[in-house]
């Protein structure tokens, strides 16, 4: 078995079961690499006797079957980076038996990093769990230690993929020689990523190092805080490291997901808000009226309803209403997830288009061959003739060919 056990040394557990070994019967012996092992009046030359063995314990008859379970630290040495065990039933005896099972485990010199991170305001307080305002500045502090007795065979990453709604700033000076490898786009989500010597997180380390800090600041765009929970911000980076292939289960790369508080039992995201009633504001949601505005409540809500102020009854109670005039509209969804608190009420204020803004950009364009102005909006409307397969519009648009001719 290939291992990598550290210089300081270590202990090792080994566990065997056969049937048919017998205690008048020398020549059966079990070894690590070239030492025939014995313990608790098991002899090197008559290891296998009958009897259930647990380290020093008293001796049990177990009417053929053999079990044993030992531990030594001074089998395989310091140091060492293989063993093998070895059955025998023939060396200066004979004692048939059938091997069941062999078990054996071994410290090994491998490197056991934890990270831990915290969210913190501008004013160094941790805000997890709260609530916090929209377009504003907060920070990330990652920590790291080793606590095992080895190191990576190469330089340490930190890879840190910022949730949604968030955008990067910086980063502050860096400690144990980290360096910034880069920052990239996934998935619209930007990616941050750090590589840290393995010679500055040395084996035993019993406190954290000090804090890669980044900074960054919540989303203003209340368009991308319409769907339920999307305000919630689950931040968990990681330590990615290379053990050069051994053990080879590892494929050389082994992961470690961030922990909220280094004290904590299993590795999870460190989470806050970002607090979005000012979404559902008057001011947050003006805009002028076009033909076909869709308004849409966003996913995730067990029931929505729309009404127009002045207006009564319900105009709909489906997830998206498609506006037919200006005027004030007001939504209102229930059944998000409770701990996002998305704001649960929306005041649309859509208004008549005035001014330039109010003409058709393609008023002029000599292939329209009517105007017509709506009497109770003033909108203008435009009507073009399509005789063929398609008119150029000279804007890129091309409308498609319907019965010849479509008005």
């Amino acid at each position: 078995m290939d291992i990598k056990k550290p210089s300081s040394g270590g202990g090792e557990l080994f566990g065997q079961v056969t049937l048919g070994g017998e205690a008048g019967r020398s020549g059966d012996r079990f070894k690590v690499n070239a030492t025939d092992i014995g313990y608790n009046g098991r002899t090197p030359v008559n290891f296998f006797n009958g009897t259930a063995t647990i380290h020093n314990e008293t001796a049990q008859d177990t009417r053929g079957w053999d079990v044993s379970l030992f531990g030594n630290a001074d089998i395989i040495p310091a140091g060492a980076i293989s063993y093998n065990t070895t059955f025998e039933a023939s060396n200066g005896g004979y004692d048939a038996y059938i091997r069941i099972i062999n078990a054996s485990s071994a410290v090994t010199a491998r490197p056991t990093y934890e990270l831990e991170t915290l969210v913190k305001n501008t004013s160094n307080a941790d805000i997890a769990g709260t609530r916090l305002p929209l377009n504003t500045p907060f920070k990330y502090e990652m920590r790291v230690r080793n606590l095992g007795q080895g190191i990576a065979s190469n330089s340490v990453q930190l890879i840190a993929l910022l949730p949604a709604n968030v955008s990067y700033i910086s980063h502050e000076a860096l400690p144990l020689g980290a360096t910034l490898v880069g920052t990239t786009q996934v998935s619209g989500r930007t990616q941050v990523i750090f590589s840290i010597p393995t010679a500055n997180l040395p084996v035993g380390m019993t406190t954290l190092s000090a804090p890669i800090v980044i900074n960054v600041k919540t989303t203003s765009d209340c368009s991308v805080l319409r769907d339920a929970c999307s305000n919630k911000l689950e931040f968990q980076p990681s330590l990615s490291y290379d053990l050069g292939g051994n053990p080879a289960a590892d494929n050389g790369i082994s992961t470690v997901l961030s922990r909220k508080k280094i004290s904590d039992c299993n590795p999870a995201p460190t989470t806050f808000y970002i607090e979005d009633e000012p979404c559902g504001q008057f001011g947050s949601n003006t805009m002028p009226y076009c033909a076909s505005l869709t308004l849409d409540a966003g996913a995730g809500y067990t029931s929505y309803k729309w009404t127009k102020q002045g207006q009564a009854g319900v105009l709909s109670t489906e997830r998206t209403y498609q506006v037919n005039a200006a005027g004030t509209y007001i939504l209102e969804r229930t059944g998000g997830p409770a701990d996002c608190a998305n704001t649960a009420t929306i005041t649309y204020n859509i208004t008549p288009r005035s001014g330039s803004d109010a003409n058709h950009p393609l008023r002029n364009n000599p292939k329209v061959v009517e105007r017509q102005t709506c009497n109770n909006t003033g909108l203008e409307y435009l009507q073009v003739a399509l005789c063929g397969n398609y008119v150029d519009l000279a804007t890129g648009l091309t409308l498609p060919n319907e019965k010849n001719c479509m008005v």
